[in-house]
């Protein structure tokens, strides 16, 4: 989660593709889905087709506690 979560924290408001993602933190695609659900979870990222959006989080406690999952 902590190299996703130093992505997101540069990329909020931004899109791009899941390719780009695993480029960008290499983290395999495997361990990438659950970071997925986990931030999806919080409200950190929505995905539509292969495209990842950064956004903030709509609950402030479930952000809280992806970042501290992040470490």
């Amino acid at each position: 989660h902590r190299e996703f979560l130093r992505l997101f924290n540069k990329s909020v408001g931004a899109e791009m593709s899941i390719n780009d993602v695993v480029e960008a933190t290499d983290i395999p695609l495997n361990e990438l889905n659950r970071v997925f659900l986990d931030f999806g979870m919080a409200g950190m990222i929505s995905i539509q087709g292969r495209q990842v959006r950064f956004t903030d989080a709509r609950n402030p406690a479930l952000r809280h506690l992806v970042m501290s999952w992040a470490g």
